[in-house]
C-alpha cells in the first residue's frame, strides 16, 4: 500500500517542502527537500531550520546517508557562485550538527547557470538529496521536540 506524507513549513520565500514517500516495506523512503533562502542571504530563517529538523527526524532512524547540495542562486543576486556556496555550507553544518550519521556529503554549486525555475526568487535555494544506505524495517518515530513536528497548512 502506498503512502505519501507531506509536511511544509513556512510562507515563501522561506518556505521548505519535504514529500516522503514510503512506497512499501520493500523499498526505502526517497526523500526530496528544498531549502529557500531569502535574496542575497545564506542565513537559515527559522522556517528552514524547523524543516531541516523535521527532515533530521526523518533520517535519524537510518544509518550512512550519501548527501548532494544542489546549491543554487538567483542571476539579480550579488556574486551568486559565493552566495550558493555559502547556502550549501549553511546546510551542510546543520545537517552535521545534527547527529545524523552522514557518509559522504557533496555540494554541486549550479549558482545561476542552471536555475531549477524561471522565477528568480525559486533559486535562492539548496536542493538536498540522499542516498540511503541502510533503512529500518518498521516505522520509528522521533522525539526531538516540538520543533520536530511538521506544520499543517
Amino acid at each position: 500500500m502506498n503512502t505519501v506524507k507531506r509536511c511544509i513549513s513556512g510562507m515563501f520565500p522561506f518556505a521548505v517542502a519535504l514529500a516522503c514517500n514510503y512506497s512499501s516495506a520493500l523499498s526505502p523512503p526517497s526523500f526530496d527537500t528544498v531549502i529557500y533562502f531569502a535574496k542575497d542571504s545564506a542565513k537559515l530563517e527559522p522556517d528552514a531550520a524547523q524543516a531541516l529538523e523535521t527532515l533530521v527526524c526523518s533520517l535519524s532512524t537510518t544509518k550512512m546517508h550519501l548527501m548532494t547540495l544542489y546549491a543554487h542562486a538567483a542571476s539579480d543576486e550579488k556574486r551568486p557562485a559565493a552566495l550558493a556556496e555559502r547556502r550549501a555550507l549553511a546546510v551542510n553544518a546543520y545537517m552535521s550538527k545534527s547527529g545524523v550519521l552522514i557518509k559522504s556529503a557533496e555540494v554541486k554549486n549550479l549558482s545561476d547557470s542552471q536555475p531549477m525555475s524561471p522565477k528568480a526568487e525559486a533559486n535562492q535555494a539548496v536542493d538536498i538529496q540522499f542516498v540511503r544506505a541502510e533503512w529500518p524495517s518498521s516505522s520509528a518515530s522521533c522525539m526531538r521536540g516540538a520543533a520536530s513536528q511538521p506544520v499543517a497548512r
